[in-house]
């Protein structure tokens, strides 16, 4: 049937439809195309897939169980038997239950054997003028070949030789697929407590006649592309739900000619890639910050569609994926230490990463971008000068309590600056770009640090600007603030005795008082009085931070007295460091 699907200014005529998993199988051929994200699915989303079948199966009041929605686009192939479609959503339960069909299918003997082969692979029909092929086809090499000699060979599910190495491919989608395979088939080979088969021959047979006639998919497809992708845009999928990535990916590698699409592709997923902790969408929001240089008002494809597109700062498609490749090398390059940068550069960025709040990273990314040519002809001086500031900017409005909003602001006004100037010493030299209050930073460094958000990282700053960085830090790990003077020390120490409950109660969360460890702390050991405490714990600690062992072990007390010292030089320190 024809329907209109509406979402916001999207509107368009589909043709919709739902049928039984038996008739998708033997009704259309399905292609899944090279932009399309990997196969993904896990040992989680299978097995819950294999439950809730299993639950619906031993339902005999279940009518029919339905699987989800495939968004389709259909692609002119010279026959109307079996149409050809890309499957632009839906490829994960798609393919996973080709897989569920080729184990079960390697489970049971005689007639259902062979109807089920019929569902996965299509023999020559020379009258019909139809070509032997497998139902599901990838668009990728590894993935095709895995389907081909695994899923649609006859007993291909026991080749376990052959499934091991595909597990190991290089690509997600083979290698997701022969994992799925074997979770499949352990899942029907699983033994009752007295070491009978749960799943006998029989019991299989009527479950995969369940799954055909009585599970369904609906589907929607589109003949014209442009529709095909909105349809993909606006529909919500099952199982591991689409980032804004997945969607921008679709919209870029959509607009671009066929014999483009492969390395679109391919430069898209790289990038990805080696954001291996999945904030690729927090990477896409730096490259809207540095193309848009405003607070977001939307969500992240709003924000491309309206602010990018629309106003024509990037175009979809190769202008588009190119941008991105390239700030994914600079990111490499300037944020995650992989280029020539000395190690000073290399471990305040290191310092500037414990933060947990990002948005210094676009202003860096594009400075580099925009004087990279200046920089490698004239040296990092005046970048690592740049990177400074920036970091005094962010980290002095952090810590003295500004809003995230107002932080935000700030960036987007260096962004700005950025983009107005041609000359680096008209940004450096710019005061008002990186501002400070001083009166406020002081307040906040002198008052009780401990248990605030940005406590590790003072601390942490501290030790860089004294440090000969003679070596580069990789992280720091697990961090631990000790307390020198502890936070409840025994009545009858020597700590009572050098301090009044007042200067304890002052003291104890300051600054001054608070010293790095890069494991946890011995609070065995961390009440002992200063002297037995230098002897026995610090002298032979190796991950006390060396700015820190050398202080203590130039000092033989630890009083008001000192502490005040010390918190004067270190708030100093701290405060004045916009040239170093």
């Amino acid at each position: 049937m024809m329907i209109n699907l509406k979402k916001g200014e999207i509107s368009m005529a589909i043709s919709a439809e739902i049928k039984q998993t038996l008739r998708i199988f033997r009704d259309f051929w399905f292609e899944i195309p090279i932009y399309q994200r990997p196969y993904v699915w896990g040992k989680e989303q299978i097995l819950d897939l294999l439950d809730d079948l299993e639950y619906a199966y031993s339902r005999a009041s279940v009518r029919e169980y339905f699987l989800g929605s495939l968004v389709l686009r259909k692609i002119a192939n010279g026959n109307d038997v079996f149409p050809l479609c890309e499957v632009l959503d839906g490829q994960q339960r798609l393919t996973t239950f080709l897989i569920i069909l080729a184990v079960i299918r390697d489970l049971v003997d005689g007639n259902v054997k062979s109807e089920i082969q019929a569902q996965i692979y299509r023999e020559d029909a020379i009258i019909e003028g139809i070509q032997a092929r497998t139902r599901i086809m990838y668009r990728r090499d590894s993935a095709n070949d895995v389907v081909n000699r695994i899923l649609a060979e006859l007993d291909g599910t026991l080749k376990h030789g052959e499934i091991e190495k595909f597990k190991n491919d290089r690509d997600k989608s083979a290698a997701n697929i022969a994992m799925a395979v074997e979770i499949i088939r352990e899942y029907f080979n699983t033994c009752s407590d007295d070491g009978n088969l749960i799943w006998t021959p029989d019991e299989i047979v009527k479950f995969i006649t369940f799954i055909d006639t009585k599970s369904t998919f609906a589907y929607v497809s589109a003949d014209d592309e442009e529709d095909a992708f909105k349809i993909f845009t606006v529909l919500n999928n099952r199982g591991i739900p689409l980032t804004s990535a997945d969607i921008l990916k679709a919209e870029n590698i959509g607009v671009l000619r066929e014999d483009d699409k492969a390395r679109g592709t391919r430069i898209w997923e790289d990038v990805e890639n080696k954001f291996k902790n999945g904030n690729f969408d927090g990477f896409l929001q730096f490259i809207r910050a540095i193309y848009v240089k405003e607070k977001a008002n939307s969500n992240l494809l709003s924000e491309f569609s309206r602010e990018i597109y629309q106003k024509e700062r990037l175009k979809k498609g190769m202008d588009t994926i190119n941008a991105i490749n390239e700030y994914c090398e600079i990111y490499e390059k300037i944020i995650e230490n992989n280029g020539i940068m000395d190690n000073k550069y290399k471990n305040l960025i290191v310092i500037m990463n414990t933060i947990k709040s990002e948005d210094w990273k676009p202003p860096l990314m594009y400075v580099y971008k925009k004087f990279q040519e200046y920089f490698l002809a004239n040296g990092s001086e005046k970048f690592y000068k740049f990177v400074v500031k920036l970091e005094y900017k962010f980290s002095s409005d952090w810590i003295c309590g500004l809003k995230p909003t107002a932080r935000r602001n700030s960036m987007f006004n260096i962004l700005k600056a950025i983009e107005k100037t041609d000359s680096m010493d008209m940004i450096l030299n710019d005061d008002s770009l990186f501002k400070v209050d001083g009166t406020k930073l002081e307040e906040a460094l002198n008052k009780n640090i401990y248990g605030e958000d940005y406590a590790k990282f003072i601390l942490l700053k501290y030790e860089y600007l004294i440090r000969d960085h003679c070596s580069v830090i990789s992280d720091y790990g697990t961090i631990s603030i000790e307390h020198v003077l502890p936070q409840n020390p025994d009545a009858d120490s020597m700590w009572r005795r050098d301090f009044s409950d007042e200067e304890m109660d002052y003291w104890t969360h300051r600054l001054a008082n608070l010293i790095l460890l890069s494991r946890k702390t011995n609070s065995k050991l961390s009440n002992l009085d200063f002297v037995n405490k230098k002897d026995r714990y610090y002298k032979c600690r190796m991950d006390i931070f060396q700015s820190t062992k050398i202080f203590i072990d130039c000092v033989k007390e630890w009083t008001p007295t000192i502490l005040e010292t010390r918190q004067k030089n270190m708030i100093e320190i701290l405060k004045n460091n916009m040239s170093a």
